[in-house]
């Protein structure tokens, strides 16, 4: 088994809110997130969590994925290009 990169010590020393603190949890049992899952577990709004989102993609946390705005959802990056 590997060892979880992404534990919340490390993403705190990256400067990560709670809310994206949260969004890592909520992927690493789940795969992928949306936007909208995203302002749903949250409570904020569609700008907020985009701006969220891409601050985390910025980060090389996340990984957008999808064809067009209406396919866009995010993944936990690969460990290699993570780190």
């Amino acid at each position: 088994m590997r060892k979880d990169p992404f534990t919340k010590e490390f993403m705190q020393t990256l400067g990560l809110n709670e809310r994206q603190l949260a969004a890592v949890s909520f992927l690493k049992e789940h795969d992928t997130i949306t936007n909208n899952r995203y302002q749903r577990l949250n409570a904020v709004a569609a700008r907020t969590a985009l701006n969220d989102l891409n601050d985390l993609v910025e980060k090389r946390i996340l990984e957008r994925r999808g064809r067009s705005k209406r396919d866009t959802h995010y993944v936990l990056a690969s460990l290699r290009n993570s780190l």
